[in-house]
C-alpha cells in the first residue's frame, strides 16, 4: 500500500489540482451569470443593447461548456493516469513477484493497491461533484435574453461518481489483461469510449433512468471489472 502511494502520489496531486482549477473556473462563471441577467434581463430586441447581450451570453456559455467538458473528462483522466497503468506498470516492472514473495496472495495484492488509489480519487470526485451541484444551480435554468438553459444530463448527482469507479475499475481490468502501460492507455479509452456512449444512449431513451439508476448500473460494471481483473491475476504466471 506504501509503494503504491508513493508511487502515485504525484498523479493524485495533479488530480487534485486538476479539481481545483475546475472550481475556480465554476467560481469565475457563476459570478459572471448574475452580472449578465442583471444588466440584461430579457432583452430579446435586435437593438444594439439586445445584440450586445446575446454576445456577453455567448462568451459565458461557451465558458459553461468548457467546464463541462472538463467535468466530463476527470473520470477518463482518473482510468487514463491511475487504473491503466495500476496493474500494468507492476508486471513490467515485475514489482509484482516482490510482493508475491512475501505471502500475499495475489487477490489481496490487488485488491490493496486498488483502493489505495480508488478511495482518494472518489474523495476527490466526489468534492469536485459537490461544487459541480453548487454551481450548476446558480448558472442554468437561470432567464438571459429571454432563453433558459437546461443542466447537462449526467452532469450532477452520483451518477458521474459511480462512472468515474467504472472507468479507474475498467482501466485496472485492461492493464491487468494487456499488462502494458501503453497498450492499456490505448485501449482503455477506446473502450470508455465505447462504453459510456453506448450506456448514456440506452438510459437517456424514451424512458430514461434516474441518477440511481444509472449509478447502480456504473457500480455493476465496476464490480465486474474488478472480478475479472482478479481472475485475470490469478491466471499469470508468477
Amino acid at each position: 500500500m506504501w509503494l503504491t502511494w508513493r508511487r502515485y502520489r504525484v498523479r493524485l496531486i495533479l488530480l487534485a489540482l486538476y479539481v481545483v482549477a475546475l472550481t475556480i473556473c465554476m467560481l469565475l462563471t457563476e459570478h459572471q451569470i448574475p452580472n449578465l441577467v442583471t444588466g440584461c434581463g430579457s432583452v430579446v430586441t435586435l437593438t444594439a443593447h439586445g445584440r450586445a447581450c446575446v454576445a456577453a451570453r455567448s462568451h459565458v456559455l461557451s465558458r459553461d461548456q468548457v467546464i463541462v467538458l472538463g467535468i466530463t473528462f476527470a473520470p477518463v483522466l482518473m482510468a487514463l493516469s491511475l487504473g491503466a497503468p495500476l496493474v500494468a506498470s507492476e508486471f513490467q516492472a515485475k514489482t509484482n513477484r516482490l510482493a508475491w514473495a512475501q505471502g500475499v496472495t495475489r487477490t489481496k495484492w490487488l485488491l490493496v493497491t486498488w483502493l489505495t488509489l480508488t478511495i482518494p480519487a472518489m474523495v476527490l470526485m466526489s468534492l469536485l461533484e459537490l461544487a459541480t451541484g453548487w454551481w450548476a444551480t446558480h448558472v442554468y435554468g437561470i432567464a438571459v435574453v429571454g432563453q433558459i438553459q437546461s443542466v447537462p444530463t449526467g452532469l450532477t448527482g452520483v451518477a458521474p461518481v459511480a462512472i468515474a469507479l467504472f472507468a479507474l475499475s475498467f482501466g485496472v481490468c485492461i492493464g491487468a489483461s494487456f499488462r502494458s502501460s501503453s497498450m492499456s492507455a490505448a485501449a482503455t479509452l477506446i473502450g470508455l469510449v465505447v462504453v459510456l456512449t453506448f450506456i448514456s444512449i440506452k438510459v437517456h431513451g424514451p424512458q430514461p433512468l434516474s441518477q440511481w439508476g444509472v449509478a447502480g448500473i456504473y457500480v455493476l460494471l465496476a464490480g465486474a471489472s474488478l472480478g475479472l481483473s482478479v481472475w485475470t491475476v490469478r491466471r499469470w504466471r508468477a
